[in-house]
């Protein structure tokens, strides 16, 4: 996969950089996931911190966070992606690094953003980034998670084609009986009908961990 991202990097970036413009739907529940970090963490019912962007790819949303006032950083295991997205936005951390070992000390984020890029992990293996997403959210932080979803809110998840690496699409109740099993209380939940960027219908799950007693 790592191989694959950076092989299309230079393609991928300027494809998809006005991707969030033509997406209203989108961009609202990004919106409300900052409103929930600066005003949870404002009331003391969040953590402050920094918001990681996991899957980042040249950064276009990462940039839009800290635009909206987030101290986001951005995440990914793709070298090329990584320098195309410093290149792009100049001044906006970005490290290279795994969603499902994430290079942060426990409890120390105040959000974490995963937008498609949950799709390339294996079902098996979903449980385990989950409980790596909570392991470095501070109490009272935020998770945003976007991914590609089944036609149906039915079964299981199902292999999906993509260019660059095996993914599947998942029913969004699936998704959030995992995220609720490893500890995260959902929030809202937007099903979005395919569009003029994406071909699939997509899903998107605004879940928080639970700050403590």
């Amino acid at each position: 996969m790592r191989e694959g991202y950076d092989e299309v990097a230079e393609l991928y970036a300027d494809l998809f950089a006005d991707a969030l413009d033509r997406q209203p739907v989108d961009r609202a529940i990004i919106a409300a996931f900052t409103d929930l970090v600066r005003t949870g963490a404002a009331a003391g019912g969040g953590c402050p911190g920094v918001v990681a962007d996991v899957g980042c790819g040249p950064g276009q949303l990462t940039a839009l966070l800290r635009r909206a006032g987030v101290d986001a950083l951005g995440v990914d295991l793709s070298a090329a992606m990584i320098a195309r997205a410093r290149r792009d936005h100049p001044g906006v951390p970005f490290v290279r690094g795994l969603a499902g070992r994430l290079p942060f000390a426990d409890a120390s984020l105040g959000g974490i953003v995963a937008w498609y890029s949950i799709i390339h992990t294996p079902p098996a293996r979903m449980d385990g980034l989950f409980t790596e997403f909570h392991r470095v959210l501070a109490p009272g932080g935020q998770l945003l998670v976007a991914f590609q979803a089944t036609d149906t809110d039915d079964g299981g998840p199902v292999p999906h084609a993509h260019r660059v690496a095996p993914s599947h699409r998942w029913p969004a109740p699936r998704i959030a009986q995992l995220l609720g099993g490893v500890g995260f209380t959902e929030t809202a939940r937007v099903r979005r009908a395919p569009d003029g960027v994406d071909r699939q219908p997509a899903a998107m799950l605004l879940c928080r961990r639970p700050p403590r007693p």
